[in-house]
């Protein structure tokens, strides 16, 4: 076992922005957002970034003029003729400590060196955000008192503490900022946060943390925004909805009020992929339209995308939805394949909008008329449509608006529905079931409310159903907490065996630091499997700035809680609405945030999530059963194309490697597997070979980093056997 702690980014700052740089938490969010993916992938291919050898230690050169002095006690950092730094002493619980005296081995590559001693292992990664340092410690010292970890400052520089605890703001003797210590966080290997934090002790520095029923490894900061995502050459273009892939590849943004060709309010929508490099050097990939658009259609109200990316669906307000089809080549500018429509032309057609994980079920909420329209998609592929099915309320009534909210399982099997009535009653959610001959018109088998809900929550707008329709996550916006007026909340529902019944929530969730006016539960998403659940606070914090707050499902299922991580956008500013919508990959490894006045969508990820296994996601261990690696391969050749099919071979005893096929599961096409070279040469490697001619891309994804390789064949070239032994460094 292992605990790696990640005490913080050391950011050197211009003297413009730290003077204009308020000493507050939010002020530690705002450093720049590209923190440690960026400095382990774009550091270690950047000249630049590399550590130089210098005696017995290294040297690095850091963003601006700043350099640090990098050795096996710590460092020491020098900005604008000022010093500072941090050297380890101890180790241990509350005032137990072990010093740290044994001399370490040191081990270099490119921008990564790591000093190991037989207690600790201490690590610098050095990118173009700043320098993040690290511990790893091998076993956690007997007791339960705090854990803590001792450092010696150094320097002329006077450190305080920011408000929340989590990092240290450094200041020359006038009082001026020259340097951050910032980013501190812990989470175990479930993504269960960790309480953790800096104290300081004169002119030593504490690091103490709690890991009562910590799952070992647990790392610390592991979330970092890697992307912000806005619409090129569409000023207006205010993010209101979004939806992410299965895998958080291809992510879509509806802006409803976007001036198009001069039209007010037409709208678009705009879909970005993620490149080989990953999200963080991401660009538009294609805008959207309706090919009978004009103006005030408000054109992306809301939108959906299925699991592999393949087919998009777009609401416009009262005209019907506008499903897309992804062409061979990839996603460009384009108009719809079909529009779907309703029997009403005034029944506020496509508020809420869901598509099914294969594309092939599109459900949208028309509140107007009560009812939920489902559409499906024809044998010969999507055309012009009336609904199939209309779903309604058993109990329905005048003024309840049942549709303003929709969700589909993966398989299109299962439809949740909530409606916001204004005729004083309470909010609710309705589950339907697909009958035994197919989709027709039916009523609920379920209804869930909340145990303490009151008819001005807002309950049931929004909510979400997790891909394997076990979880139901339905947002409260406007719900009194402690006291707090719309401060909101969201409530989970679980299915209790193999059935539902009417009843009320499992669990519900709020923030810890909500306040009056929040909205929190103005946007809720669930991972496939239901144990993630986000929820956006678009009008929290600094005159609705906005946040959003990731909640971790616990051992022993859901529970009243407050949540396990919160996430605010590194630029973030008063009014930037951030959270007005959510989105969150299946394996919760990936998190989108819409941020609507600032007309953008921030993209997060978690390295700490092993690989959800799925139909097209293989999962390998690097240990027995962390499932570190995520393979996913997609192909193309002149009969189809699509996300290649993963056949484990754990059946036979073999985690490190499995199976891919193309066109039918008796015929694989594909053997891959990622091998352990680190006591090589220090990297790990991808190995495969394909019986193939067709075109087709391997990407694998380190779940631990974030770091991700692809790999391309193409189209009618036979595939030669790939044997990257350089493919990731180990850590």
């Amino acid at each position: 076992m292992a605990l790696i702690l990640g005490g913080g980014l050391l950011l050197a700052q211009s003297v413009a922005a730290a003077d204009a740089a308020p000493r507050s938490a939010a002020a530690a969010a705002e450093a720049p957002a590209l923190h440690a993916l960026l400095s382990s992938t774009l550091g270690h291919q950047d000249p630049r970034f590399v550590l130089t050898k210098h005696g017995e230690g290294f040297t690095a050169a850091l963003r601006g003029s700043a350099t640090a002095e990098l050795s096996a006690g710590g460092f020491v950092v020098e900005t604008r003729g000022r010093r500072w730094g941090l050297r380890l002493t101890a180790l241990g619980r509350g005032r137990d400590l072990t010093p740290v005296t044994a001399r370490p081995v040191a081990r270099a590559e490119a921008n990564r060196v790591q000093f190991s001693f037989p207690s600790v292992a201490a690590w610098f990664v050095n990118g173009p955000s700043g320098l993040e340092q690290g511990w790893t410690i091998p076993a956690a010292p007997a007791g339960s008192d705090l854990m803590r970890l001792d450092l010696a400052q150094n320097g002329d520089c006077l450190a305080t503490v920011s408000a929340d605890g989590r990092s240290l703001f450094l200041a020359d003797p006038g009082g001026r900022e020259v340097l951050r210590y910032t980013g501190l966080a812990a989470y175990d290997a479930r993504g269960r946060e960790l309480q953790a934090g800096f104290e300081l002790r004169g002119k030593r520095v504490a690091i103490h943390w709690r890991d009562e029923g910590a799952i070992y490894p647990v790392k610390v900061d592991p979330f970092i925004q890697v992307a912000k995502l806005t619409a090129a050459g569409v000023p207006d273009a205010l993010p209101i909805s979004i939806a992410i892939t299965e895998d958080g590849s291809t992510l879509v943004a509806g802006a409803a009020f976007a001036t198009i060709s001069g039209n007010l309010q037409q709208g678009a929508a705009f879909v970005f992929v993620r490149p080989a490099t990953g999200w963080a050097t991401a660009t538009q990939t294609a805008k959207l339209l309706a090919s009978d658009g004009a103006a005030s259609a408000n054109f992306g109200w809301s939108v959906a995308i299925s699991s592999d990316g393949s087919a998009i669906v777009v609401a416009a307000f009262f005209s019907g939805a506008y499903v897309f089809a992804r062409p061979r080549v990839g996603w460009a500018n384009a108009t719809e394949s079909a529009k779907l429509t309703g029997p009403n032309p005034f029944d506020s057609f496509g508020p809420s909008l869901a598509v099914s994980g294969d594309g092939s079920t599109v459900v949208a909420g028309a509140p107007g008329e009560g009812s939920a329209y489902l559409f499906l998609r024809p044998a010969g592929g999507w055309a012009n449509s009336a609904p199939t099915a209309i779903l309604t309320a058993s109990d329905g009534a005048a003024f309840e608006f049942f549709g303003n909210s929709v969700a589909v399982s993966g398989d299109g099997a299962i439809v949740a529905v909530g409606e916001t009535p204004s005729n004083g009653h309470p909010g609710a959610a309705y589950r339907f079931v697909r009958p035994a001959n197919g989709w027709s018109t039916v009523t609920e088998v379920a209804k869930l409310t909340a145990s303490d809900g009151a008819a001005v929550d807002r309950f049931g707008d929004p909510l979400a159903l997790s891909g394997d329709a076990s979880t139901v996550v339905v947002g409260a916006p406007l719900a009194t907490v402690a006291g707090h007026a719309a401060q909101g909340a969201a409530y989970v529902f679980s299915k209790v065996g193999a059935s539902w019944s009417s009843g009320t929530q499992a669990a519900k969730l709020t923030a810890s630091d909500g306040g009056t006016g929040d909205v929190f539960g103005v946007a809720v998403a669930a991972s496939g499997d239901g144990s993630a659940v986000v929820v956006g606070a678009d009008q929290s914090s600094n005159g609705g700035q906005g946040g959003t707050y990731l909640f971790a499902k616990p051992d022993g299922g859901w529970a009243n809680r407050t949540e396990t991580a919160k996430l605010t956008a590194a630029d973030g500013k008063a009014s930037d609405r951030f959270g007005v919508s959510v989105a969150i990959s299946a394996d919760a490894s990936i998190v989108a945030v819409a941020a609507f006045n600032a007309a953008a969508v921030y993209v997060f990820f978690l390295p700490t999530a092993p690989c959800v296994p799925g139909e097209t996601t293989l999962c390998i261990d690097d240990q027995p059963g962390d499932r570190r690696w995520k393979m996913n391969v997609t192909f193309t050749s002149q009969q189809a194309s699509g996300g290649a099919h993963a056949i484990t071979l754990a059946s036979v005893g073999v985690s490190s490697g499995g199976l891919f096929w193309f066109f039918g599961p008796g015929n694989p096409e594909m053997l891959i597997k990622v091998l352990n070279g680190c006591s090589l040469n220090g990297h790990f490697w991808v190995f495969y070979a394909a019986t193939t001619n067709v075109g087709f891309a391997v990407t694998a994804t380190d779940t631990q980093t974030g770091l991700l390789r692809t790999y391309l064949n193409p189209v009618g070239v036979a595939a030669p056997p790939q044997q990257d032994t350089a493919a990731f460094p180990c850590r």
